[in-house]
């Protein structure tokens, strides 16, 4: 089988190819690339089992910053324009949102 093949083949996720060594690197490598990590061989085969204080350190001061963000220029009032609202759930188009809503985000 030659790699076109083996790729059809294996994404098609009926059974046909059932890799799961794989399955492994890809769910380690996506968890990397998605991190913001650098891709180098420090996480591989663990990234998508870790919770790492730089991402985590990385999601406070996102989150904070977005708080400050709406405080300050938006009057403490943010309402989500509909655009940014398809895909996500539990925020509805024109949804309010306040500094409060990302300040309890970062303190989580």
């Amino acid at each position: 089988m030659n790699c076109p093949e083996f790729t059809k083949a294996y994404n098609k996720y009926d059974g046909t190819i059932n890799e799961l060594e794989l399955d492994e690197h890809f769910l380690h490598d996506r968890a990397v690339r998605e991190s913001g990590h650098d891709t180098s061989y420090r996480l591989e085969n663990v990234a998508a089992k870790l919770s790492t204080i730089d991402l985590n350190s990385l999601l406070y001061k996102y989150e904070t910053d977005v708080a400050r963000t709406i405080e300050i220029h938006f009057g403490d009032r943010l309402a989500i324009p509909h655009e940014l609202c398809v895909g996500v759930q539990g925020i509805t188009p024109n949804q309010v949102q306040t500094s409060t809503v990302w300040d309890r985000k970062a303190k989580n």
